[in-house]
């Protein structure tokens, strides 16, 4: 007998999805003032060409190799109520060309 489960992992509230969203906008406006002050420090015209965002991915479940044997006990992680922090980071490109 075979037994899959594939894809385990925590799930987000709509609503912590939602400040998520916010904290990647405020992100951006943060890298539009970015491109003006550059621009008046280098005296050229700019645009943010890009912004990735970096994402931290929890798996709870370590994935190892090989199969596992009927009589070992998998322990499957309980959600918990904890304090949990939502952060956004990224990385801001701005290009630059002359006036």
């Amino acid at each position: 007998m075979e037994f899959l489960v594939e894809r385990v992992g925590w799930r987000v509230s709509e609503r912590r999805e939602r400040e998520k969203m916010k904290l990647m906008i405020v992100l951006m406006k943060k890298a539009g003032a970015l491109k003006e002050r550059v621009e008046e420090v280098f005296g050229k015209r700019c645009y943010v060409r890009k912004v990735n965002y970096e994402r931290g991915w929890y798996f709870p479940l370590r994935r190892e190799l090989g199969g596992v044997k009927l009589a070992e006990n998998i322990s499957v992680p309980e959600p918990k109520k904890e304090v949990q922090e939502i952060r956004v980071s990224g990385v801001i490109e701005i290009k630059c060309i002359e006036k």
